[in-house]
């Protein structure tokens, strides 16, 4: 499920940070050098998204089978790996570089969280994973696609036409982009679907 929402998300804001950042922030005291250097610390920010949210996943595991220390290990690890990169990355992309830093950080910290949880647990139902994936990853890739080639349309129709013209790219590219990936997911009879709307439908109406 962290992966049907999360990997699509991510492709997404990829493609579509630029006018994000420009509907949102390219006005007022913010200037175009400004946007541009936002635009890649979210796309930076982006590819450890999955990472991120897979780690905050497998600490949690830990803790409920009452081990503690494991992932504080980890989290120190990750840590450590995290500043170490980010030294090295500041000096060759600036700001930017601590955003990839904090993607590179979770990523190790997550694929090392997977490998001792699957010792610990006997297995991990790396099938069932690895076959989900095969699917959720070109489904995304398309879904980035659609929603890239809509905004790029979008774009040079309306040029330069404000903040009304930006809101009308970002809207129309995500629900273009989110139809794709939910048709997608529909004709291949992917089940985490099936998994997210149940959980919606579960939660109490407040």
């Amino acid at each position: 499920m962290t992966a049907f929402v999360l990997i699509p998300a991510s492709a997404g804001y990829l493609v579509l940070a630029g006018p994000i950042v420009s509907l949102l922030l390219q006005h007022g005291a913010a200037v175009t050098r400004d946007a541009e250097s936002i635009t890649s610390i979210l796309m930076f920010f982006s590819l450890g998204l999955f990472s991120f949210s897979a780690f905050q996943l497998f600490l949690r595991a830990f803790y409920s089978t009452q081990d503690s220390r494991t992932p504080a290990l980890v989290n120190v690890a990750s840590v450590a790996l995290n500043t170490v990169v980010n030294l090295v990355l500041v000096g060759v992309m600036g700001v930017r570089g601590l955003a990839l830093g904090h993607a590179v950080a979770y990523t190790f910290g997550a694929i090392l969280l997977a490998m001792l949880l699957r010792r610990k647990l006997g297995g991990l139902a790396g099938g069932a994973v690895t076959g989900s994936l095969a699917k959720i990853l070109p489904a995304s890739v398309i879904t980035a696609s659609v929603a890239w080639g809509t905004s790029t349309l979008i774009a040079r129709l309306l040029p330069g036409a404000g903040l009304g013209a930006l809101a009308l790219q970002v809207l129309t590219s995500v629900a273009a982009g989110l139809i794709v990936f939910l048709g997608i997911a529909t004709a291949f009879h992917m089940e985490e679907l099936a998994l997210v709307r149940s959980s919606l439908s579960s939660r109490p109406s407040r």
